[in-house]
């Protein structure tokens, strides 16, 4: 098999998992938390390193976003924007409805991550 054709099946497993992330009790927390200001996903752990980076008023990205948790929550630390980039489509849309709900300035691309544009 061919290198593209791996990262199409990749993608189609994606795609075709992306329906039961929407039926999970995580799925109705982020719905939830991204309803509150200064929501993460982030652990302790993971908010420490990135304060210490810092992020603050940098502009953010994330290869391999799925459904957006970390992309959005990177705004939370205090990043100025974010772009999130994956190739499932379907994992996209969650991230965009997350962002509906969570209004932050995040944008997310559909993406090959060997082929970025």
């Amino acid at each position: 098999m061919d290198f593209n054709t791996y990262i199409d099946s990749n993608r189609k497993a994606w795609d075709a998992s992306a329906k039961y992330h929407l039926q999970s009790a995580e799925w109705q927390a982020l719905l939830t938390g991204f309803s509150s200001a200064k929501f993460s996903v982030f652990d302790e752990t993971m908010k420490d390193i990135l304060t210490k980076l810092p992020i603050k008023n940098k502009s953010v990205v994330q290869v391999g976003c799925n459904n957006g948790r970390e992309t959005l929550s990177a705004i939370s630390l205090g990043a100025k924007n974010a772009l999130g980039i994956d190739q499932s489509t379907e994992f996209l849309k969650q991230a965009k409805q997350l962002n509906q709900i969570a209004q932050l300035p995040c944008e997310f691309l559909n993406a090959n991550v060997y082929d970025l544009p």
